[in-house]
């Protein structure tokens, strides 16, 4: 705990004035050590840690290993919260320091073993730090991108395949998915799209390499991640096209950026899809195969949610004929939907959704014996389980995906609903819903368990969405109506907060809605008026 005079002392290490307002006045009364009990990210902050590792990296020049585990720790403290990432972001010289010297734009090639110094290299944690940075809000983000020629950063890691980069293949590799997801966070703002305009060469060869890429076997898992990351940033920059007015966000931190109008244009995008369909069909080759369909991670998720962005955006270009997009996705349907929901295989997926649900299995999510409630994480001793919700078997994320991908193509064509309505009626989904509403102990909420619950309950919310689009266009429900009206009950009830959008959707649409409610019979009663009363008696069937 540093003293009182140091504090005097500090001058222009002093913290500005504006963070000092943020700490409330139990903060600025507990001592370090009581703060670090109730949290230990507030009590290392109250330490004056952040300028104590700006001195190390920038006076003392540590070794690789040093370095790494600061650059890990600032990446914890920017995850803790908002006020965190802002007080990281306004150190005196931290971010420029480490912009300077672990993200520099030319550098002496490195070999394959180690180094003793990572200074003057580019390297894949700095990266990451300023995406869980610009993660944090569109005002982070905005700065970083304004600041420190950032944009030519970002520009000289992506233009250049990884091999091409002149450090260690894996560091290469990473620094380029950590490159491409940090533009996907920047996008997601509708910032960043003149770069679109600048590597769009560099994108469309990358993208039209992903099919090769996924048909060597084994599949790489580093190159697994650099793809999924390039396709989630064509998906941002593809729904940054559908709309000229980018979704506000809500805080003080985020006011005093306005809202800017994403400069991708519709035209800009267009000819994304017919490169990533043969991605996701090459991908679903594998599904036949869990070891190879486990090896290839992220990728097809994230080719069906581009589709998925992909055809929304189409579908609100008002200068465009509605038949195109329209006969597009009967094609998408006829070509690759329909084979895909009639594979066994993909119900194999759906039959697992119990073994690795969190409601379900509660265990599957349950806190590492070293976490520390002081310590907010999703630890969990040695990774999650393959059987969980973030493990290497989920089934979540493809089946979310899928159901998103489902969502959309409903809303726009409702001609689809009869052949998509079979998704409801899967053997797999009726018995985890039949479980999930089951009478039983809620499970018990822990940082782990609620973000896993997070998860699950938007591909519930998925399957309802689905459910209450299908139920006017079809004559005979496809679906148990009794169960999904359970169902909404009980995802209403256990919805966290965060998910009140969610819970006015089930209001809207599911809750209440008449397919959904349980048929009652309604019987016929007699009215009988008192003695007195000369009226004859009322039939009020």
């Amino acid at each position: 705990m540093p003293s009182q005079e140091d504090k005097e002392e500090e001058g222009e290490e002093e913290e500005p004035t504006t963070e000092k307002a943020k700490k409330t006045p139990e903060e600025e009364s507990r001592p370090p050590p009581d703060l670090a009990r109730h949290d230990v990210i507030k009590g290392l902050l109250a330490t004056n840690l952040l300028p104590r590792l700006r001195y190390v990296l920038e006076v003392t020049c540590p070794g690789p290993s040093v370095v790494l585990d600061i650059l890990a720790v600032l990446t914890r403290v920017a995850r803790h919260s908002l006020e965190s990432a802002m007080r990281v972001l306004e150190c005196p010289r931290l971010i420029d320091t480490i912009v300077q010297e672990f993200l520099p734009t030319s550098w002496s090639p490195m070999g394959v073993g180690p180094t003793s110094s990572l200074y003057k290299v580019p390297c894949a944690a700095a990266m990451k730090l300023l995406r869980v940075l610009a993660s944090a809000g569109r005002n982070i983000a905005a700065r970083l991108l304004s600041s420190l020629d950032f944009r030519s950063r970002l520009c000289r890691f992506i233009a250049e395949a990884p091999q091409e980069l002149a450090l260690p293949p894996e560091e290469a590799e990473t620094l380029s998915t950590e490159a491409l997801r940090l533009w996907a966070v920047v996008a997601s703002y509708g910032q960043g799209g003149d770069l679109y305009r600048e590597l769009y060469p560099v994108l469309m060869r990358a993208l039209q390499t992903l099919p090769t890429e996924l048909s060597t076997h084994p599949p790489r898992p580093l190159s697994m991640q650099r793809m999924a990351s390039l396709l989630t940033l064509l998906t941002q920059l593809t729904l940054a096209a559908s709309s000229t007015h980018p979704e506000s966000t809500s805080g003080p931190a985020e006011a005093c950026v306005p809202a800017i109008p994403s400069s991708v244009t519709w035209t800009q995008v267009s000819g994304l899809q017919p490169l990533v369909e043969p991605c996701l069909k090459q991908a679903l080759k594998c599904l036949p195969r869990p070891d190879v369909w486990t090896a290839l991670g992220p990728v097809p998720s994230a080719c069906l949610l581009f589709l998925s962005a992909y055809y929304q955006a189409w579908s609100r270009q008002a200068s465009l004929c509605p038949e195109d997009w329209l006969q597009d996705m009967e094609r998408l349907l006829d070509e690759l939907l329909l084979p895909l929901l009639n594979q066994p295989s993909l119900g194999r997926l759906w039959d697992s959704l119990r073994l690795c649900s969190a409601l379900c299995n509660p265990l599957s999510c349950a806190p590492a014996p070293e976490a520390l409630p002081s310590l907010v994480s999703l630890g969990c001793a040695g990774g999650c389980p393959p059987l969980s919700v973030a493990g290497s078997a989920s089934p979540f994320p493809f089946l979310t995906a899928l159901l998103s991908l489902l969502n959309t193509l409903v809303q726009i064509h409702r001609g689809l609903c009869g052949q998509l309505a079979a998704v409801l009626t899967t053997p797999g989904l009726q018995n985890y819903f039949l479980q999930c509403v089951a009478p039983g102990p809620a499970p018990q909420l822990t940082p782990c368990s609620a973000w896993a619950l997070r998860h699950e309950y938007h591909l519930q919310y998925l399957v309802l969405s689905l459910a209450q689009k299908v139920a006017p266009l079809q004559p005979e429900p496809a679906a148990n109506p009794a169960l999904h009206h359970a169902l909404a009950l009980a995802l209403l009830s256990r919805l966290l907060p965060g998910s009140e959008h969610l819970a006015q959707e089930l209001l809207l649409s599911c809750v209440f809605r008449l397919e959904f409610l349980p048929k009652v019979k309604m019987r016929r009663f007699i009215f009988v008026p008192p003695e007195n009363d000369k009226t004859s008696q009322c039939d009020c069937g």
